[in-house]
């Protein structure tokens, strides 16, 4: 009994389906929606924190804001090494699970401290699904759309990050900051 060798970067590159193509776009383009709106939530809260903590020592924000951008900065490598070892899906799923409960959690944050560490491990799951997004991409279109699949999703970070700036003045002055993370 023959085995037979499939090359499937072959069969991908060769595939003239473009259905699956668009929604994978489509799919990856809202998951960075998310992710994009994640980043820059925190920026569009901390004046709501502000009066709420009562916080008098400006120097406290900062670093609460730039806890979410060091969970990034683990999240990545530590993502990309998850989607390496059990897939790219398992890898996408749980760093938008992750990133999905610490933020909503965040809106119950009763202190400088507790959004400092909520932001961070909210963090870590932004962190890991845009090289996730990325690989996926280039592993499953064709050569001939890779570049353009990954750009538009990558939109999505740009939407995603004004997003907050709608919700804050629409919402925020009724319902206080806590709305920009539920």
């Amino acid at each position: 009994m023959a085995t037979q060798t499939v090359d499937v970067c072959k069969v991908i590159n060769e595939s003239t389906s473009t259905r699956f193509v668009v929604k994978l776009v489509v799919i990856t383009f809202l998951l960075v929606v998310a992710d994009g709106y994640d980043i820059s939530a925190i920026g569009f809260a901390a004046p709501g924190m502000v009066r709420a903590f009562s916080i008098t020592d400006m120097s406290v924000v900062g670093p609460m804001i730039a806890a979410s951008l060091f969970g990034i900065l683990i999240g990545a490598p530590v993502f990309g090494v998850v989607g390496d070892k059990f897939g790219r899906k398992a890898a996408i799923v749980s760093s938008c699970l992750l990133f999905g409960i610490f933020t909503w959690i965040t809106a119950w944050a009763t202190s400088v401290q507790q959004v400092s560490i909520l932001r961070f491990l909210a963090g870590v799951g932004i962190g890991g699904l845009l090289p996730n997004v990325i690989a996926l991409m280039t592993e499953l279109t064709p050569a001939r759309y890779r570049a353009a699949t990954i750009v538009l999703s990558f939109t999505g970070v740009a939407l995603g990050g004004a997003l907050p700036g709608v919700v804050a003045a629409a919402l925020v002055p009724a319902q206080g900051w806590p709305i920009i993370f539920h």
